[in-house]
Parts: structure tokens; sequence; C-alpha cells
């Protein structure tokens, strides 16, 4: 099994980055064209593997017929489908517009505000009294030798949520 700290992984990534490499360089040298095609229902059903076992398209004039009626009918669908789901985006790309409106345009008037400026100042006096009582702590039970190695990770990890806040 590999994980980030095994040998195996350190010895085979530099073989793994020159495969990529030269399989894009393949890709790029021998381009493959592509072609999309409509797909009917008898189409889907044999891409499903559905064809032949419950889904018959019948024979003749009549299975083309239904063959063109329910491709109609899915194609109607997956539209509807397709229009549900892009109102969805237009209505979430409003929320985005709205809320970056709000934070970027009107920012100033909130800041100018009296009491986010009093808010800003207690909840920045907590969170460093807190850093503070952290390091305290991480020098007591340095001091009297509790938690091993852990100790010094969690410094670690203090320092940079202190410089990150």
């Amino acid at each position: 099994m590999f994980t980030l700290n095994s040998g195996k992984l350190k010895r085979y990534l530099p073989c793994l980055m020159i495969f990529i490499i030269i399989l894009s360089l393949f890709s790029f040298a021998f381009p493959q064209e592509a072609e999309a095609q409509a797909l009917t229902f008898t189409g889907a059903m044999k891409l499903l593997g559905l064809y032949g076992t419950v889904f018959t398209a019948g024979a003749g004039v009549f299975g083309a017929a239904v063959d063109s009626w329910v491709t109609e009918l899915f194609t109607s669908m997956v539209n509807v489908l397709l229009s549900f789901f892009g109102l969805l985006l237009l209505l979430a790309g409003f929320l985005l517009n709205f809320a970056v409106k709000i934070t970027v345009e009107h920012m100033p008037l909130f800041v100018k505000n009296e009491g986010v400026r009093a808010a800003w100042a207690i909840i920045r006096d907590v969170v460093n009294i807190t850093f503070i009582f952290g390091i305290v702590y991480i020098a007591i039970s340095t001091i009297l030798r509790a938690n091993g190695p852990n100790i010094k990770e969690l410094l670690g990890k203090l320092i940079l949520a202190a410089v990150l806040v």
C-alpha cells in the first residue's frame, strides 16, 4: 500500500511523472478526432446492456415509430431537467453577485459603524488571550515534561494559527 511517507512512492514517483509527460507528448503528436452522434432510445438501451432483455424496439415501421417517440420523450425530459438545473444555476449566480456586492461594495459602510468596531476589538482581544493561554499551557507542559513530543507539534500549529489569524 502506498502512503505519502513510503519509500515505494518516493521511488516510483519520478518514473510515473516521466510516463505522464511522455504520454501527454504522444497525445499531442497523434491527435484523435472525436465525433458526437445522436443517441436513440435503442442505442441507449444497447449501451446500458438492456436491449434484448426487457426493452425491445419491435420490428419494421412500428419499431422505428416507437424508437422515434421514445427518443423524443427522452429528449424532452432531459431538456426539462437541464432547464431546471440551469435556473438553479442562474439563481446561484444571482446570490453570488448579491453576496459580492454586499461584501465588497458596501463593506466600508459596515466598517465605519461603531458597533462593528467595538465587536471587532472584543473578538480580537479574546482570540489573542486564547493564543496566550495556549502558549502558557504549552510552556507549563514542557516544563513538567507532560505529553512528550506532541507538545512541540502543538506549539508549531498554535504559532501558525496565530500568524494566520
